[in-house]
């Protein structure tokens, strides 16, 4: 009988393989070690005489061309024949500036996670070896490819602060790079950082941000700061924690039992202790730069400067109103985000517990268009994202003035939580509005590798959904956040929250009955699909949604006859 399995496997990977717009032979690799029991398996079939000798030299053939392809050692005639464009000798000459590259960005911004747009797109400088090199060092820097569609260039070079270009061959690349990679060059927001040349002749160039949307300054510490750091704390202005500080520590500052030299001098493994929350170590809000006065419905360029233990800090989100003086509680807008944009990184070694940093965020907000006019104050709440544990933030006595009369100033991109909850407010019009919100989502998950942002914005939203359960933005942001995440409970149970409060919505329905489909859950997708088809039958995308759910509960009768009628 033959191997139905390896025949289906190989037949099937390889037509998946053959969607994708770059054909190359890397993509069919998964392939290979299949295709290497298919044809062992035909070899141990061959019965003949000389079946034996085939094996032993079919054996011999494969390890000769494994070591002329990997090797220096001559053979090149037989390998263009027998396997060609595979040979991939030690590379022996001039090496290549990747790891220089990652240190120099890394030596400039020491506490930031760094994006890197990568321009060129050659076999030796592209975005994927340069993000291998970057996650050598502690994933501190990641290398994306950016200017690849024309309409979002200008986003693209607003929202990254590190550009790597280089002159001569530009390897696979749109059209669109080449106006990216003049506008990087020409723009006065960038200057030429440094640049180095390459084995091939050519010169890269490494371009930054002349001011950065973050900057992270560690503040020097003066005397009476270290005596506070090194005071022994009370569990009555700590944080609780799993652990309890161990007798042990005696006068030891509780969050510094992470050290090595403090962990040896204890004995412990378990490290976790009581971190001060001191008013002393809590981030304060020193400086709010912003113009006078603005109009709604536009970005309003804002800086904010915090100051904090490096602990505070990273672990920050900070949950910004903008209140109407005048006006109800209603009236506002809000920029929640994380301290930095929740960029801050530790870097290759650790900053000494309780040192105390200045972040200064250059940024822009989004008041809503139907805003009334008038003056508008700030008030913030701290968010610490591991414990959960809020408190009050003060804030410098200013004030904005929105005026529809105002003259438009410009401003940086909008932050990425900003983004998506603008992108979400249009998930309610269902299909019509997905394939931007989509594409939208996609862009800006290429400045966040990690997307980090989906993680601030749902610690935001679920503390504020405390304190308005009604509120349908909110609702569906946090819902689409979760998804974003690919937490399947989370979003589940953040869907049920915007059914409830979209009851009339089909699309709200839809939304929760694809989740469950992903979740192989589709008896509840047919019992909220049913309810979503009472609302709107005319959708053809729902009716699909139910055929598939027909379909996986083997109900063949009812799939067929949805997609016989189905007009999309």
């Amino acid at each position: 009988m033959p191997p139905i399995f390896p025949i289906v496997f190989l037949v099937g990977g390889y037509l998946l393989c053959s969607l994708n717009i770059n054909k190359d032979a890397r993509y069919i690799l998964p392939l290979l070690p299949v295709l290497s029991l298919f044809l062992a398996y035909g070899l141990n079939c061959w019965c003949s005489r000389w079946a034996k000798r085939v094996r032993w030299g079919t054996i011999g053939l494969a390890i000769m061309l494994m070591l002329l392809n990997l090797f220096p050692l001559g053979g090149a005639g037989l390998t263009k024949i027998l396997s060609p464009r595979v040979q991939h000798l030690p590379y022996l000459r001039e090496q290549w500036p990747h790891q220089q590259v990652i240190e120099e960005i890394i030596k400039t911004s020491p506490y930031l996670r760094t994006t890197l747009g990568v321009l060129p797109s050659t076999p030796q400088i592209n975005q994927h070896n340069l993000n291998y090199y970057g996650a050598l060092e502690n994933f501190q820097v990641y290398g994306r490819q950016v200017g690849t569609q024309e309409k979002q260039i200008s986003q693209d070079v607003g929202s990254l602060s590190w550009f790597l270009t280089k002159d001569g061959d530009q390897g696979s690349v749109p059209a669109a790079q080449t106006a990216i990679v003049n506008i990087i060059k020409q723009s006065p927001d960038f200057k030429l950082h440094q640049s180095w040349n390459l084995p091939d002749a050519s010169t890269l160039q490494l371009y930054h941000r002349l001011k950065p949307p973050v900057e992270v300054i560690p503040i020097p510490e003066d005397s009476k700061q270290k005596a506070a750091n090194e005071r022994k704390y009370s569990d009555e202005n700590s944080i609780t924690t799993k652990y309890k500080p161990l007798k042990e520590a005696e006068s030891l500052n509780p969050c510094s039992l992470w050290l090595p030299e403090n962990r040896q001098q204890l004995g412990i493994k378990k490290t976790s202790a009581l971190c001060p929350e001191h008013p002393a170590f809590r981030v304060k809000l020193e400086t709010v730069t912003l113009p006078a006065t603005a109009p709604p419905g536009v970005p309003v360029p804002v800086s904010y400067e915090w100051i904090g233990s490096w602990e505070q800090l990273q672990s920050g989100i900070v949950l910004l109103n903008w209140q109407s003086i005048n006006g109800t509680l209603q009236q506002g807008w809000f920029h929640d985000h994380g301290i930095g944009m929740g960029e801050l990184h530790p870097g290759k070694q650790s900053p000494i517990p309780n040192s105390q940093f200045r972040v200064i965020e250059t940024t822009a907000m989004l008041p809503s268009a139907d805003l009334p006019a008038g003056n508008y104050r700030l008030e913030a709440i701290y968010l610490n994202r591991q414990t959960g544990k809020t408190y009050p933030i003060p804030v410098p006595n200013i004030t904005l003035n929105l005026d529809p009369a105002a003259k438009t100033i410009p401003a940086p991109e909008l932050d990425l939580i900003t983004q998506l909850r603008t992108l979400s407010t249009n998930l309610p019009q269902g299909t019509k509005a997905l394939e931007s919100v989509f594409e939208e989502t996609g862009r800006i998950n290429q400045y966040d590798p990690i997307q980090d942002y989906l993680v601030q914005a749902d610690l935001a939203l679920q503390y504020r959904l405390r304190l308005q359960p009604d509120n349908l933005d909110f609702a569906y942001t946090r819902a689409f956040a979760k998804v974003l995440q690919e937490d399947v409970e989370g979003a589940i149970a953040a869907w049920k929250r915007v059914v409830l409060l979209d009851s009339q919505n089909p699309y709200a329905y839809a939304y929760l009955a694809f989740v469950y489909l992903y979740n192989w859950q589709a008896g509840k997708a047919q019992e909220v699909l049913n309810t979503a088809i009472a609302l709107n039958p005319n959708i053809p995308e729902i009716q699909a949604l139910s055929g598939i759910a027909a379909l996986w509960q083997g109900n063949l009768v009812k799939a067929w006859q949805v997609f016989w009628q189905l007009e999309l």
